[in-house]
């Protein structure tokens, strides 16, 4: 018996940007038809293939492979599927086809021999999840990478816990946690999203929050080539199994993963404003000092000045009272300097106060939370926050005393004894972390680019970018009007922030 294709759509189907379409295998008949009732979780019937609430225009790809799949097992050759009801009929010839309305000018795809066909088509599966501990013995933690997998420290799963518990709580952010497999069901990938609503928006991204410096997925070992063709194939499929979504913002994507490529740059479709910087541990901290420290007389003499106040002291916050110290100075130190330059106080975003706090609860030292202070006779003048895994510091935190402690640059002077402090113990990589800070560039060996991708999903995400980039050009030209006016900047960017401008 023929396999049936019935596709249900309206004379005007081309014109609406938004569907929703499930494809169905009952027995040798196939159906694609809208469905307003189907749910993200509702299970499909074996040997289903759903394309959730997506436009169509992005997933060509994948109803291509629906259709490939299922309704043309026996053909053989390169060919193309063109967009009128004759041609697919020719391509199905000796079954039974019926086709409602035109696929569409947009739906010409190439079409490769069918054993080719057959491996793309299982050459990914997924394990999507809403809890992270469902995939736990998969995905690292910072003190269990291993080397057969490749990870930034903020993908580790127990920074991730802290950061589901406090950002992704307090914004609502639902999470998803995503396995990507081979097709004998080895590992390839681990993806931390979330959907989050913004002005009504769904809107995919990485769990970031604004307070992770890279954001990128865990890479396993074999670590392949991707092509194009790959990438698009993986995100159409991806797409289909993520629950709905309207537009795909990812962004602070670095161009490696700590030291591989990252598989998904090719989605990216812009570089990134920052990008971050290195230091590769390499020599001894003498030869750095002597080639790398531009103002090490001038530091010489601020430590000179600064011991008239009383000893000069680098810690690292051990126990949990000093710990806590050196967190309640830190968050004093930066919320002054966040309203000095952006009129408000960032640490009062929604869950950024406990996520800090919960940081130094759960990550005792020694452990991943490095926190370093830079004291004068007991009082804190500057604090550092980094995370260490796998031989990488990663700098994420540095506040420093305002008033008439910043002409003795305390924040430089802790900076330079952190530096000196990985040196002698022996970490492979200082970073900098994310940010086009001036006083980085003296240091680095290494620029790590960084790149954003924007995607459009239904017709409600295409008007959020529109609307995302012309918030971007008036603020631009707000910034050519009043450089010259810093009470005013001060008083736009207070306004920006309080009504989400």
């Amino acid at each position: 018996m023929g396999r049936e294709v019935s596709h249900f759509d309206s004379p005007n189907f081309l014109s609406r940007s938004v569907v929703l379409i499930l494809c169905r295998q009952q027995g040798d008949e196939l159906g694609f038809e809208e469905s307003a009732s189907h749910t993200a979780r509702q299970p499909l019937p074996p040997m289903g293939y759903c394309l959730r609430r997506t436009e169509l225009s992005q997933n060509a790809a994948a109803i291509r492979l629906a259709v490939q799949r299922y309704c043309f097992p026996a053909i053989n050759g390169p060919t193309k599927l063109k967009s009128d009801r004759r041609q697919l009929q020719n391509l199905c010839r000796g079954r039974k086809v019926l086709v409602r309305g035109p696929l569409g000018k947009e739906r010409k795809q190439e079409m490769r021999p069918m054993s080719q066909i057959k491996q793309e088509s299982v050459a990914f599966k997924f394990k999507v999840v809403d809890e992270l501990s469902q995939l736990a013995e998969l995905w690292p933690r910072t003190d269990r990478c291993g080397s057969s997998l490749h990870c930034y420290v903020f993908q580790c799963a127990d920074f991730l816990e802290v950061w589901c518990d406090t950002i992704g709580r307090a914004r609502r952010v639902r999470t998803i946690f995503v396995g990507v497999f081979d097709d004998v069901g080895r590992p390839i990938l681990l993806l931390p999203l979330g959907i989050e609503r913004r002005r009504g928006v769904r809107v995919l991204g990485f769990l970031d929050g604004g307070v992770l410096n890279y954001n990128a997925p865990v890479v396993f070992e074999p670590v392949r080539t991707w092509e194009r063709q790959s990438l698009d194939r993986l995100w159409s499929q991806l797409i289909a199994v993520l629950p709905p979504f309207d537009v795909a913002i990812f962004d602070k994507m670095p161009a490696d993963i700590c030291g591989v490529p990252n598989p998904i740059i090719g989605l990216a479709s812009a570089p990134y404003d920052l990008s971050g910087y290195l230091v590769n541990i390499t020599r001894s901290w003498e030869e750095f000092a002597a080639t790398r420290l531009s103002y090490k007389r001038d530091s010489s003499a601020q430590r000179r000045r600064l011991a008239k106040f009383g000893q000069v002291v680098f810690t690292i916050a051990q126990t949990p009272v000093d710990r806590q110290r050196v967190l309640e100075a830190m968050m004093r130190q930066k919320s002054r300097r966040f309203i000095e330059t952006l009129g408000v106080d960032e640490f009062d975003s929604p869950g950024c106060r406990q996520y800090y706090i919960s940081m130094v609860e759960r990550f005792p030292w020694p452990g991943p939370l490095l926190i370093s202070a830079l004291e004068v006779d007991g009082k804190i003048l500057s604090t550092n926050w980094g995370l260490i895994s796998n031989g990488r510091f990663v700098g994420i935190v540095m506040s420093y005393e305002g008033g008439e402690w910043m002409r003795f640059s305390p924040g430089r002077l802790l900076l330079e004894d952190l530096l000196k402090w990985n040196f002698t113990n022996r970490t492979s990589i200082f970073d900098f972390g994310i940010g086009n800070e001036s006083y980085k560039f003296a240091y680095v060996d290494e620029t790590l680019h960084c790149y954003q991708a924007n995607i459009a999903v239904t017709a409600i995400g295409r008007t959020y970018l529109i609307g995302m980039k012309m918030r971007r050009l008036l603020k631009a030209a707000i910034l050519r009007t009043t450089k010259k006016s810093g009470a005013l900047q001060k008083a736009i960017r207070k306004a920006k922030t309080r009504y989400g401008l």
